[in-house]
């Protein structure tokens, strides 16, 4: 039987990826290792298969453990926030310490759950894997720090799978999505002039099979994986689905004169340059292991708009 330790498995992404693998028809036992603290302990504990315990992600003995040789381990830990001290703390030490306690273990294999955010500094279009690390905001660094580690341990033999997702969207994302509805159904959404920029975005479904992949493809050892869906929207075409499901009505348009002029009014100029960017990943690697979407970007934002 396989035993797959999955850490972050209260957050979003990992919720929905024990959820995935307690569906699979494959041979194995998940454990799931929490903080004391952490708020979505309940809801695991109520889902029958799982094997739940509770450690400290910094302790390096707690993770020890309950390590052992033939685990396969997930690290989809992934801290968000204005904190840097938390950030890098939560995204950069805690996969230390994971990655050195499954080295110490001989663990199986490890799949890092990375970010594209470790490439966004890179100016040209698409972004590849093969581009070098170079984040542009504070998250994105965490997760580069991250990942120079996952690289270093690569070095020294362990069987790590990185992978780079783009903005995730999904039923029960609980960032962004909350706070465009709110926005949205109080009126308070706009698009910026034609809105035609590309946005290349990451559902959850897609994602979590990309994941169980990655378990198991001998091909994608010691390699990093950008994973986005397969088809490329507008912002226009993202966001007017989006509207049309929690509102009844397509998005009310800010002409494009008065949208170049918002740039140069502070607070609101980082809102239309976050939305008025370009965001094009190259997946090419990852189709040519046979990469399919599960569910279409489409489809996909419908499901997310339900509640």
């Amino acid at each position: 039987m396989n035993r797959i330790v999955v850490f972050g498995a209260t957050g979003f992404i990992g919720r929905n990826f024990v959820s995935y693998l307690l569906r699979s028809s494959r041979d194995m036992s998940i454990v799931c290792p929490v903080r004391k603290s952490s708020r979505n302990k309940d809801y695991l504990e109520q889902i029958e298969g799982l094997e739940i315990c509770e450690y400290d992600v910094l302790n390096r003995r707690q993770i020890s453990d309950f390590l052992e040789s033939q685990d396969i381990v997930v690290d989809c830990i992934g801290w968000v926030g204005r904190d840097r001290d938390m950030l890098f703390k939560g995204n950069e030490i805690a996969t230390l310490e994971i990655l050195y306690s499954c080295w110490k273990k001989g663990v199986r294999r490890v799949v890092y759950l990375s970010s594209v955010a470790v490439l966004s500094g890179n100016r040209s279009l698409p972004l590849r894997d093969d581009m070098p690390l170079q984040a542009s905001m504070p998250y994105g660094e965490s997760k580069l720090r991250a990942e120079k580690i996952c690289w270093g341990f690569i070095a020294s033999g362990l069987d790590v799978v990185i992978l780079r997702p783009a903005m995730v969207y999904g039923r029960g994302e609980p960032h962004m999505l909350p706070t465009i509805k709110g926005l949205m159904q109080r009126g308070l959404f706009w698009l910026f002039g034609k809105a035609d920029n590309l946005w290349h975005l990451c559902g959850i479904d897609n994602l979590v099979s990309v994941m169980e992949m990655a378990l198991w493809n001998k091909d994608m050892l010691g390699r990093a994986f950008i994973v986005a869906d397969k088809e490329i929207l507008t912002a226009r075409e993202i966001f007017n689905i989006l509207s049309i499901e929690w509102t009844g009505k397509p998005l009310k348009e800010i002409p494009e004169f008065i949208s170049k002029a918002l740039l140069w009014i502070p607070g609101l100029s980082r809102v239309v340059r976050f939305m008025r960017k370009r965001r094009v990943y190259d997946i090419s690697p990852l189709k040519a292991l046979g990469y399919k979407d599960v569910v279409s970007v489409r489809e996909g934002l419908k499901k997310a708009a339900t509640p």
